[in-house]
């Protein structure tokens, strides 16, 4: 049970960090705050010549949403899936979960080949956002062997 408790606190703690940088990414591309807002922390802000460029272009959306509008149902249904875990010492679905987090990440190889070829622009908050994604899919692979 200890290595349940153990992988669901890092699944939620990936995912909670996934969450906050999606929902910052959905936030600026709304205009519901600007990118550079002075009371969010320097690290984290969007920079108008790096990430802030990403939101206008067509590689920052799929099916007419942002990207990380998908990204913030992605997560939150994780964070959801680390508590069963933590509660269960299981993992429902487990496949399923691994699959779609393999997608994800594949999707993520994509976004990266686009901000490094196309769009030639530093995004640290959009690397960050993929390296979450091939963390979860470890962790995922690590929860079906290991439960």
């Amino acid at each position: 049970m200890m290595f349940a408790i153990i992988l669901a606190l890092l699944l939620a703690t990936a995912a909670t960090v996934g969450l906050a940088n999606a929902l910052y990414f959905v936030a600026v591309t709304y205009g519901w705050i600007h990118p550079e807002a002075r009371w969010i922390p320097r690290v984290c802000r969007m920079e108008e010549k790096t990430c802030a460029t990403i939101v206008e272009t067509p590689y920052a959306s799929a099916l007419g949403l942002p990207n990380a509008a998908y990204g913030t149902v992605w997560y939150a249904t994780l964070i959801a899936l680390a508590i069963t875990i933590a509660t269960t010492g299981a993992l429902p679905y487990g496949v399923l979960f691994l699959f779609a987090s393999v997608f994800v990440a594949l999707f993520s190889v994509y976004l990266i080949w686009a901000l490094v070829q196309r769009l030639d622009v530093f995004c640290p908050l959009c690397y960050l956002g993929h390296a979450l994604n091939f963390l979860i899919v470890i962790l995922l692979a690590t929860a079906l062997i290991g439960l």
